[in-house]
């Protein structure tokens, strides 16, 4: 009997021939830290109960209307999109393990709102749970060590060096007051309550709040878009101390 990791590959040979391509080897390596049978049969689950579905050759679709584009592989020869791996799966247990709404859950959000890789919001667009996605656990460390360290904003660095990253958390996050972080790596879940004062605190959780904590009344309404913070707000906390 195969496994999920090899029925993902399988998955992912099939996009790459849609395309007319081969799929990239995948070396020993990439298989022990990036590919967790774990993760892989959470991304399973939601293909196979419709969460999850391939829209034309390589792209994934999440029940978020909004969404931007997810692919599985592309390039040439095509290769796995190593980080929407653990951010596929982790939207799949939001949903199946945890109880969030389906209409809650924004994945891939536009650089207009703050192009934040998974984020859970009430009916009115405000973020109760932030989630960074990264192809391995050890960028997570960086981005937890990082991200605490800048005096107020940093507004809006591109993302691609450590530094830029961690830039780019801390001004999503500074944006939107979300009060719960997840970053999320191949078989990694690190859930975080968020202080905001000069500098942002971040105090591990054992888990998120189960959907009925943040939701208790239900969720009744369309997918929203995300809801910014006015930026005085980040003036008064520098005034404040």
């Amino acid at each position: 009997m195969g496994t999920y990791v090899d029925a993902f590959v399988r998955r992912a040979q099939g996009c790459a021939q849609k395309m007319g391509r081969e799929l990239a080897p995948i070396s020993e390596r990439h298989r022990s830290v990036r590919l967790v049978e774990s993760e892989v049969r959470s991304i399973e689950r939601g293909f196979g109960n419709g969460l999850l579905t391939i829209e034309g050759a390589n792209r994934v679709r999440t029940r978020d209307p909004n969404q931007v584009t997810t692919w599985i592989a592309a390039g040439e020869p095509a290769e796995l999109n190593w980080t929407a791996l653990p951010l596929l799966a982790a939207y799949v247990e939001l949903i199946e393990d945890h109880g969030y709404p389906r209409a809650a859950l924004r994945v891939g959000t536009p650089d207009n709102e703050l192009g934040i890789d998974l984020a859970a919001l009430d009916e009115e667009g405000n973020v109760l749970v932030l989630a960074r996605a990264e192809a391995e656990p050890i960028v997570l460390n960086l981005l937890e060590a990082l991200v605490v360290t800048y005096d107020g904003d940093p507004l809006a660095p591109s993302r691609g060096t450590p530094d830029g990253d961690a830039k780019v958390l801390a001004h999503q996050l500074r944006s939107t007051r979300a009060p719960y972080l997840l970053l999320v790596a191949p078989g990694t879940r690190r859930a975080y309550r968020v202080g905001y004062g000069r500098t942002i605190k971040l105090f591990p959780v054992p888990e998120l709040p189960a959907g009925e904590m943040l939701w208790p009344v239900g969720y009744d309404g369309p997918t929203p878009t995300v809801t910014h913070m006015p930026p005085k707000v980040d003036a008064q906390e520098r005034a404040a101390g």
